[in-house]
């Protein structure tokens, strides 16, 4: 059971909602952190995850975290840890569940979308109001739950966002975020290594290489601008690495931060050019000294 509630303020029934939780065999309850940034943690003892993700500054839902802030454990990777008994393990710069590699921060693939749990959809997800339950028999509501994921939350009103599929309720993210941990769209297998590494060796290669090919183009449309020589050379890798992430993303369904990989190899071609001049200067001194 996934219960996206947050239980941050005390009521005389939480004795009562204590003891229930205390039956149940796997569940996670989510918490939050606060408008002021500190973390709303339930006010009693339950098995609880981490449920709030990062919008990258556009205000969408993007990206899920398995671990936040170094020691944060997100309710997905709790309810993986219950359901499959396999611990998150992080080793240098790498994560591990069992023995598959992962990525800590990956992009959801939405299997289950809102209009989903419409009944004009062609999947049947059974989507009930609480009090629905309570004019079910008992043996009715077992049944029911068999074998299946409870979620728990607001699908309608206060917890809706804004993701690059449109807007979808916060409980039904954390369970997609789920399907896409459980299904292994963050695996990271030898294909994957084989693609990056052939996708940076032909970046590292044109770094090596000079920047003839640019400058002889430039001076061909009478373009002496050193200003827009470099918009040029960053632009190259920009494109050059949208398309590798565009090609990552649609195959391995793993993303790759375009600006922070076009800027590392924008920066090493400068550094491999700065050398390049020094070396030729110390050639050029040493040559004059001996004379």
């Amino acid at each position: 059971m996934l219960c996206d509630i947050n239980f941050d303020e005390s009521s005389p029934n939480d004795s009562a909602l204590i003891n229930n939780f205390a039956k149940l065999e796997r569940y996670v309850v989510s918490y939050h952190n606060s408008t002021n940034g500190k973390i709303n943690y339930p006010v009693f003892k339950v098995n609880a995850g981490f449920s709030d993700f990062e919008t990258f500054n556009v205000e969408k839902f993007v990206k899920f975290k398995l671990i936040q802030s170094d020691s944060l454990k997100s309710t997905l990777l709790v309810m993986y840890e219950q359901l499959y008994g396999e611990k998150l393990k992080q080793k240098g710069l790498f994560y591990y569940i069992g023995k598959k590699t992962i990525l800590n921060s990956f992009i959801v693939d939405f299997r289950i979308w809102s209009y989903d749990l419409s009944e004009h959809s062609k999947y049947k997800y059974d989507y009930l109001q609480l009090g629905d339950f309570s004019y079910l028999p008992l043996n009715v509501v077992k049944e029911l739950f068999k074998n299946r994921i409870i979620v728990l939350g607001d699908f309608e009103d206060n917890d809706i966002h804004e993701t690059i599929y449109g807007k979808m309720p916060g409980p039904l993210i954390l369970l997609n975020s789920f399907i896409a941990l459980e299904k292994g769209d963050n695996v990271i297998n030898f294909w994957v290594f084989l693609y990056l590494f052939v996708s940076f060796l032909v970046a590292t290669i044109r770094c090596l290489n000079s920047r003839g090919r640019v400058n002889t183009w430039l001076n061909k449309q009478k373009i002496s601008s050193p200003i827009i020589n470099e918009m040029i050379e960053f632009g190259i890798y920009l494109i050059y690495f949208a398309v590798i992430s565009s090609i990552s993303f649609l195959i391995f369904n793993i993303h790759l931060t375009i600006l922070l990989y076009a800027s590392y190899m924008y920066f090493l071609d400068i550094l491999i050019k700065y050398f390049k001049k020094s070396k030729k200067q110390i050639l050029k001194d040493n040559i004059f000294y001996n004379q």
